[in-house]
């Protein structure tokens, strides 16, 4: 009797080397493109035009304010607080965290205030 014989595997190499790799995406997003690929296919002559095609031109449209955009949308409110936060420390600010947090509140709520009033003339 061989040891350990009967639990090695045999060893199998695959080199299956593509080009692609899955990218998720919601399901509105990726019926969107199939439907506006669809439309762009529907000619009598040249290759099909691709997802990666589709994709690879949308990419080169971004422009800087759009990354901005995006990377804006991202952010928290807890992300934005923390971003204020570190503004206010690096042009000198004094105070700690929650002695800011604190200001931005009463600011808010003085400026709730403010806003109530004259709003309406009864």
């Amino acid at each position: 009797m061989e040891p350990n014989d009967q639990n090695q595997k045999p060893q199998s190499i695959k080199n299956n080397q593509t080009n692609t790799v899955p990218i998720r995406v919601h399901k509105d997003v990726a019926r969107a493109i199939r439907r506006d690929l669809a439309k762009l296919n529907k000619k009598d002559f040249g290759r099909r035009i691709s997802f990666s095609d589709y994709v690879a031109k949308a990419i080169s449209k971004v422009t800087d304010e759009d990354r901005k955009e995006l990377q804006e949308a991202a952010l928290s409110n807890a992300d934005r607080l923390e971003l204020l936060y570190r503004s206010h420390s690096e042009k000198g600010g004094s105070l700690s965290k929650e002695q800011f947090l604190g200001r931005v509140l009463a600011a808010t709520i003085e400026a709730t205030k403010d806003s109530g009033k004259g709003g309406s003339n009864e």
